[in-house]
């Protein structure tokens, strides 16, 4: 898919595959952490490179790089990774407290 993206859309192209690298490197990252919070800040660096892969696409698809249709079909995998990070993210990003009194 990529391969067919030169000239005009190289840039793009180029910053694309980024974001789709980053996806993976930095789930395992995130799971190389001992700390629930930078685990759930690696996560959230991924969902943010899955966000990133669909904002390149609407670019593409403005700039005749890729058709509407198959960028719609390509956001399909990336919704569902948006959410399951999103939902990882959270569980790991939780912060409890004990209950304490405040003197104010």
């Amino acid at each position: 898919m990529s391969d067919s993206l030169s000239g005009l859309h190289r840039h793009a192209r180029d910053q694309w595959l980024r974001a789709a690298q980053s996806i993976p490197l930095n789930i395992a990252e995130g799971n190389g952490k001992r700390s629930l919070r930078d685990r759930a800040r690696f996560l959230d660096i991924a969902r943010g490179s899955a966000l990133e892969c669909s904002a390149i696409q609407d670019v593409l698809v403005a700039t005749g790089g890729i058709t509407s249709i198959r960028s719609e079909e390509l956001k399909l995998p990336l919704v569902r990774v948006v959410a399951m990070l999103t939902r990882m993210a959270m569980k790991f990003g939780e912060v409890s407290e004990d209950g304490a009194d405040y003197d104010i």
